[in-house]
């Protein structure tokens, strides 16, 4: 009995921190926040070029994860159950509904950085437009950032913040 109650204990005490470790997504604050700081400390932008960058990326950045998680989610997971149990005519437009909120998502991130490109004061400098187009690639508003983009480690081409 005592061995039992000790197996139990062991294992309770190793599985804890994995059923606990389920992690829950960023807040999308807290996802601009480190966005910010990143554009700050690579852009060297100044605390009012910060302040919009935060009011442009915050409404995208709430907008990306709901897509993601309400609408996007979903429609992978019915792809990938139309794909298991072989219901090949489903396919074609489960990817089609797929591409269409990808696209919303994107079109999220642009508008976020236009938003950010016009209203940004000072406006940004040759210098900075130059590092900002060199790593656009893994510069994301929704928490998933490619890696290895143009920039390379360190720069926006890094792990970014989608």
């Amino acid at each position: 009995m005592r061995k039992a109650v000790l197996t139990i204990l062991a294992v309770s005490i190793f599985a804890a921190p994995v059923l606990l470790a389920q992690k829950t997504p960023p807040s999308p604050d807290t996802i601009v926040q480190h966005l910010v700081a990143r554009a700050a400390k690579e852009l060297q932008l100044s605390g009012d070029q910060q302040t919009v960058a935060s009011a442009c990326f915050l409404p995208a950045v709430q907008s990306n994860q709901n897509l993601k998680m309400v609408t996007l989610k979903p429609q992978r997971q019915q792809l990938a159950t139309d794909i298991k149990n072989g219901a090949f005519a489903n396919i074609v437009a489960d990817a089609a509904a797929i591409s269409k909120t990808e696209d919303e998502i994107r079109n999220n991130n642009v508008n976020a950085l236009a938003c950010f490109l016009t209203k940004a004061s000072p406006p940004l400098t040759t210098e900075q437009l130059s590092m900002l187009v060199q790593g656009l690639r893994g510069w994301g508003l929704d928490g998933h950032g490619n890696r290895g983009g143009v920039g390379g480690p360190g720069r926006f081409g890094g792990r970014g913040l989608h």
